[in-house]
């Protein structure tokens, strides 16, 4: 019993000496393109360190179940929970910025068993607790984090170099990641806080991931029971709206590169088209404010916004005629109209 003691306490004293040092060396490594990742997917978590391929990985993975472990107030638990399940999947995409061998495939296959069983975990603790404020507002910021899980995941399922039965293990974990969302979304019990929940996720999105979400949206509704699917068409409807103004404030090189990383996904043929539409109606709007700036005419924003909420339901009406809609300004009001 002594000599078990021993050797535990001996195992954590070298997990302390050797962690901070094996989080320097990857510190080294890691890019400046890499912490720009993190920060752009905000995950809660800082840009990746030891990655599964350093042989010393195993240290960072006790760490991870110690700190766990030590964490005794249940809110912080399952907040930390799923800040470990993130960090899990940004250490999978940024190891995919290197060659990776057969065997840092196979580890790839075993961190999203464990993002899984994470997964699980706090679906099932929110289960118990959901009545917790605390736990409602996690669920909230869940939803948030799951877009961008999935967004990750759907680049990791692309990947060419991707072995197909680790490109099945993606599409098992997208699925149940998903299904797990759906699952705490449902124990919120109200609509409007569904909805909301689902509005503010949308808002704080990086606009690659905005495009994907539509995709996203589809998914999450077929989870959902029926008396929760209505709430996502609104917040689908919202989000291409969202979606538009977005696209209207970029240059076209940005927007069509943005539907190249888009397009890479493999989406659906008719999201493929939705999105194209819409970027169509964003380059058309976006042409109408160059061409007022052009000719010295100012147009205030609540007019652009009209301006765009009004073509898109002009096109909705128009596209079966195949009209187009084009904006123009009324000279004497210095108004938008068509």
């Amino acid at each position: 019993m002594a000599k078990t003691k021993f050797l535990f306490l001996l195992s954590i004293l070298v997990l302390i000496l050797l962690l901070p040092l094996s989080n320097v060396q990857a510190e080294e490594q890691t890019t400046d393109d890499q912490d720009t990742m993190a920060q752009e997917l905000n995950l809660g978590v800082s840009k990746p360190g030891f990655l599964p391929s350093n042989p010393l990985y195993f240290i960072k993975d006790w760490w991870r179940g110690i700190k766990l472990g030590l964490t005794f107030n249940q809110e912080k638990k399952e907040e930390l929970r799923l800040k470990q399940a993130n960090e899990i999947l940004l250490e999978i995409d940024t190891l995919f910025n290197q060659p990776v061998d057969q065997k840092t495939q196979e580890k790839v296959s075993q961190m999203l068993d464990k993002y899984q069983e994470q997964s699980a975990k706090f679906k099932t603790k929110a289960e118990e607790l959901k009545s917790n404020e605390k736990i409602q507002k996690l669920i909230e910021q869940n939803a948030a984090w799951e877009i961008r899980r999935q967004y990750l995941l759907k680049k990791l399922e692309n990947r060419s170099e991707l072995k197909q039965e680790i490109k099945d293990k993606v599409r098992e974990t997208v699925r149940s990641s998903l299904g797990d969302l759906a699952s705490e979304l449902s124990f919120l019990e109200d609509q409007e806080k569904i909805e909301a929940t689902l509005n503010s996720a949308i808002d704080y999105v990086q606009t690659a991931q905005l495009i994907f979400s539509l995709d996203f949206l589809d998914q999450l509704r077929t989870e959902l029971p029926a008396a929760a699917q209505g709430v996502v068409s609104n917040t689908r409807q919202r989000t291409v709206g969202t979606l538009r103004r977005r696209l209207v404030d970029l240059d076209k090189i940005t927007r069509d590169n943005l539907l190249l990383e888009f397009n890479s996904l493999n989406p659906s043929e008719p999201i493929r088209s939705e999105v194209q539409a819409t970027a169509n109606q964003a380059e058309n709007i976006s042409n109408f404010i160059l061409q007022t700036k052009k000719n010295n005419i100012t147009v205030e924003k609540k007019t652009v916004d009209q301006a765009i909420e009004e073509t898109m339901r002009l096109f909705d009406q128009s596209s079966n005629s195949n009209q187009q809609i084009q904006p123009v300004i009324n000279p004497e009001s210095e108004s938008v109209d068509y």
